[in-house]
């Protein structure tokens, strides 16, 4: 932080003096999503992920729809599609840790670390990698290529998964502390005598552990861009990224609001393009197809996010099926391209250091 600057109490009027640079900075994610080389991380994430998680039985398209189904069905009709399309494949990134909430016994603690495990090395090297670039746009950095970008998340993976690692040793050991204090309320006979006592120095480590998950869940994105733009430990991107979602939580959330609407937005864009170049391709084939006496038919539906294109030997499903799977795994790449705006918003908000300013190692 600049020496002589300290932010005072948030206030909405200094949090709404954020929103414009909120919408440059989702903007430009959405930008950085579409670069090709931002695809291509994408697309061999996503193979990756569906050839392991084939390997050790992960539904990732099951569990984020279960879990969104209750929000579908309250949702009216017409945007349904959108849901399930848009936000149910970035859904499915933190499906193994839905998992883990929804374990009920340790056997099915224990299956879910493979997932949860395998789910940190693919999405954070190609995530990060994804982040890397939209960071080095938005602040105006050289933008490094596909294999610079994967290289630099790998040599950064200590300081991606530490700080996740760090917080998931902390809850357990509250859930451990929590579990012994729960205990003592159990003794026969004295149980109900000493929960007196111990109930409210449980609120203690209780309340502890509820400021920890939310601050994996709500500040992992911050993370994630301290680890992808300056050389820092994993406890100094842990601290930084509390330090901003505590100290700045209405910027935060303004900012994660304005990233949802452009991702809104963003979809139906990137939607509607890949569709245009199917139809595209589908009329001049169908074109050169007609000419030679035959007929080409296409399917309109779009695929799962968790899928795979159509294992054909026919080239034109095969690639068609690709640019349609593209348009509605986008708004996965663009979840790790926003981590990249969220974090240099609140740095902006907490440091007082504009984006442009931003040091890029």
């Amino acid at each position: 932080m600049r020496e002589g600057l300290v932010p005072g109490k948030f206030e909405w009027r200094a949090a709404r003096s954020t929103i414009p640079m909120a919408v440059g900075l989702s903007i430009a994610a959405l930008r950085a999503s579409v670069l090709p080389r931002t695809w291509a991380l994408l697309m061999t994430a996503l193979f990756l992920d569906n050839a392991v998680s084939m390997a050790i039985g992960l539904d990732r398209q099951k569990i984020a729809r279960a879990w969104a189904l209750s929000v579908s069905h309250a949702l009216p009709e017409r945007i349904r599609d959108l849901f399930d399309k848009a936000w149910v494949g970035p859904l499915g990134l933190v499906a193994p840790f839905l998992d883990l909430l929804s374990a009920r016994t340790p056997g099915e603690v224990v299956r879910t670390i493979p997932a949860i495990f395998m789910t940190l090395i693919i999405w954070g090297i190609f995530g990060g990698a994804i982040c890397r670039i939209a960071m080095t746009r938005m602040t105006q950095s050289p933008i490094p290529g596909y294999f610079e970008a994967i290289g630099y998340a790998a040599i950064r993976w200590r300081v991606i998964w530490g700080p996740l690692v760090i917080m998931a040793t902390l809850a357990v050991i509250l859930m451990a502390i929590l579990a012994v204090l729960g205990a003592i309320t159990s003794l026969p006979y004295a149980g109900p005598w000493l929960a007196w006592i111990v109930l409210p120095v449980m609120i203690v480590p209780a309340s502890i552990l509820g400021l920890t998950i939310a601050g994996v869940v709500l500040g992992w994105p911050m993370m994630l861009g301290a680890a992808m733009v300056e050389d820092s430990d994993s406890f100094d991107a842990l601290s930084q990224s509390q330090s901003f979602l505590f100290q700045a939580p209405v910027t935060w959330a303004l900012t994660t609001k304005i990233g949802i609407l452009i991702h809104t937005a963003g979809y139906f864009v990137v939607r509607w393009f890949l569709r245009a170049l199917v139809a595209i391709l589908r009329g001049a084939t169908g074109f050169m197809t007609v000419q030679a006496g035959g007929s080409i038919g296409t399917d309109w539906n779009f695929p799962d996010p968790w899928s795979m294109p159509v294992q054909t030997t026919n080239a034109f499903d095969f690639w068609i099926s690709a640019i349609k799977l593209a348009a509605v795994t986008w708004p996965i790449g663009y979840v790790f391209a926003f981590s990249a705006a969220l974090y240099l918003a609140l740095k902006a908000r907490v440091d007082l250091v504009p984006p442009a300013e931003v040091r890029i190692e």
